[in-house]
């Protein structure tokens, strides 16, 4: 087993991710393979994030001797993981009673009469205005 990784050993950045989730992944999956690793975080320009926000990248270091390793690593997973094939894998039966929301966003029923009510209003109020103006020369 490899040991942890120490402050005066030189290390390099086998990955840069966008989210602290993805960083933490990739960390448990070299500590799997006996690769220890770390991160680190870097607020990136405003002009690269979402939106034009700042956009919050984590590099993930590994000791620059096992540099090549991690990245075959990382690959081999990534390879492994495109051939699954999920019609084959039981999950099983959920086990809880929670209620699984879809990922619409759609409004509650009042919400949307009352929208539906206010925009045939304001049509009802244009389509007005025009017939009085027509019908007013």
């Amino acid at each position: 087993m490899t040991s942890k990784l120490t402050s005066d050993e030189k290390l390099a950045v086998v990955q840069r991710c966008n989210t602290p989730f993805a960083a933490e992944a990739l960390i448990i999956l070299l500590a799997d393979h006996d690769i220890p690793a770390t991160s680190e975080s870097k607020i990136a320009p405003l002009s690269t994030g979402k939106d034009g926000g700042a956009n919050q990248l984590v590099s993930v270091l590994v000791r620059e001797s096992q540099l090549d390793l991690a990245r075959s690593t990382i690959e081999n997973a990534r390879s492994d993981a495109a051939k699954l094939d999920w019609e084959d894998i039981d999950v099983g039966e959920r086990t809880d009673r929670v209620k699984i929301k879809g990922s619409s966003n759609r409004q509650p029923l009042w919400f949307r009469t009352v929208a539906i009510l206010a925009l045939l209003g304001i049509a009802g109020v244009i389509f007005m205005t025009i017939v009085g103006l027509i019908f007013n020369r």
